[in-house]
């Protein structure tokens, strides 16, 4: 017999949560249909376009309602004394909630992976039963973003803007634990919601846990670097010289950043999906992600240049590198802070300073002043980490030289259309052998734009709809990518 102060060990406080979310013994989640026929398919069975639903408004309908429920979790289920129940369930609502406003760009995450499976899912299941195990499986991905963003904002000494909460300003002592409240509520879900007769579960569960200890790596790399090392050996370990960045070294930054959890989300999806053994060779892995892979960069280059519009400035030619300093100001340089090695400027100047670029005829003098500003600039010495006034200094001489060589204008003309030449290589390898489907980057990028803000013009979301929803026989996917592109830069 248990009391009100002993221990529910059996979980029936949190069993009660999940049955009712299911429907309340409506339906039995293992009895849920999932494709197994896919387990062993080596390509996707694409379902043809369908204007049945939409999934715009299935983010903000059906799997917001599932999300905002899941903030309701019982997270202290063990304990019966209200005293702590109560706190702790209050507690944690308030946090899961910070963190679904926190989600990157809005409900991004959503967005795509929606978009992916009813791509690749039969419509026979993409039942009501099918899609809620689906939305417990988006939030606790998008919880992962939210836990990665809380650390990152962190991280960057960022402030509240019009689009989230830095939250360890507001909650500084509770910031910590709140952090991990969010991973354990993600894998809660994926442990409870997934029912155990799905094919895939224990494959789903790893790659959450996989991307959590991958984000912790980079987080933790990104945030040494920019404190001072604890000894001379860490120190010579974690620098590095500018002469060593590569073309390579920027793309694979590129993918670190949010390459790897883009392709997870993917993976996620299609093993929701029960395609199991499809990627079963190390040519069709390999084809798969650098798929994803090019995509994000893609993506990287086209949100430095949006990011990065004020520098598109007219300004006199031929000044020296001090003549342009007057022409920097404060927005400029916030996108260069971190000093980390993956900005699309950094692949440009390094391309012009190397004399790697046919385009661009400089002297060597002039070579060599790009080279030394990024030996100098880039990345701060660790004596003058915390000098605030030298890293200003520094982040507007590396503007200046920006904008004295014009390097916004090489990224859009030079740097953009090779990036997207590249992609579209192995996209057309991929449609063509693992039937991947065509809309990868486009979509990707109209889920950017339209989740850009929440003020954005009305006519440019409908005409993201209308380019994103236009058969591929009407408008190819290279033609909506660049409608896409033209679009965010309008905003």
């Amino acid at each position: 017999m248990q009391t009100s102060i002993g221990f529910d060990y059996d979980r029936h406080t949190l069993h009660d949560f999940v049955a009712e979310y299911h429907g309340c013994g409506s339906i039995n989640p293992e009895d849920i249909r999932w494709p197994t026929e896919h387990l062993k398919a080596k390509s996707f069975n694409l379902n043809p376009p369908s204007s049945d639903y939409s999934v715009t408004d299935e983010a903000h309908g059906p799997f917001n309602d599932a999300f905002r429920f899941f903030a309701h979790m019982p997270m202290m289920s063990e304990v019966r004394e209200p005293m702590f129940t109560q706190a702790s369930q209050a507690w944690s609502k308030y946090v899961i909630d910070g963190a679904i406003d926190q989600s990157w760009n809005g409900g991004w995450t959503a967005h795509e992976m929606l978009h992916f499976y009813r791509q690749i899912t039969p419509p026979e299941c993409q039942t009501t039963s099918n899609m809620k195990v689906l939305y417990a499986v988006i939030a606790a991905f998008d919880l992962l973003t939210a836990w990665t963003r809380f650390l990152d904002d962190a991280l960057d000494g960022d402030a509240d803007d019009e689009d989230k909460r830095a939250w360890y300003l507001h909650h500084p002592k509770s910031f910590p634990a709140d952090s991990g409240l969010i991973i354990s509520v993600g894998n809660r879900l994926l442990h409870y919601f997934i029912p155990e007769s799905h094919p895939c579960k224990r494959d789903i569960i790893e790659l959450y846990q996989d991307y959590m200890c991958y984000a912790s790596s980079y987080l933790a790399i990104s945030g040494a670097r920019t404190q001072k090392s604890p000894n001379s050996t860490l120190k010579e370990k974690m620098k590095y010289l500018i002469d060593d960045v590569t073309k390579d070294t920027i793309e694979a930054y590129h993918y670190m950043r949010s390459g790897d959890y883009v392709l997870i989300l993917l993976h996620v999806c299609r093993l929701v999906a029960c395609y199991k053994g499809m990627l079963d060779t190390s040519d069709l892995r390999a084809l798969y992600s650098d798929t994803v892979r090019r995509a994000i960069i893609v993506l990287q280059v086209v949100e430095d240049i949006r990011d990065t519009k004020n520098m598109g400035v007219e300004v006199p030619p031929r000044l020296s590198l001090n003549g342009y300093l007057e022409y920097v100001n404060d927005e400029m340089i916030k996108e260069f802070d971190s000093g980390e090695p993956n900005h699309a400027f950094l692949i440009a100047s390094l391309e012009m300073g190397r004399g790697e670029s046919s385009t661009v005829s400089l002297t060597e003098d002039e070579k060599e002043e790009i080279m030394e500003t990024l030996r100098d600039c880039y990345f701060p010495n660790e004596e003058n980490l915390e000098d605030v006034d030298s890293n200003h200094r520094r982040l507007y001489r590396l503007c200046a030289m920006f904008l004295k060589f014009d390097v916004y204008r090489y990224v859009k003309e030079q740097v953009l259309p090779s990036t997207l030449a590249k992609y579209f290589l192995t996209h057309e390898q991929a449609v063509q052998q693992l039937n991947m489907p065509n809309d990868l980057l486009s979509y990707a990028l109209g889920s950017m734009i339209c989740q850009e803000s929440n003020s954005r013009p009305n006519h440019v979301a409908l005409e993201v709809e209308r380019v994103m929803e236009a058969p591929d026989e009407a408008i190819n996917e290279k033609a909506k990518v660049l409608k896409m592109f033209k679009l965010l830069q309008n905003l």
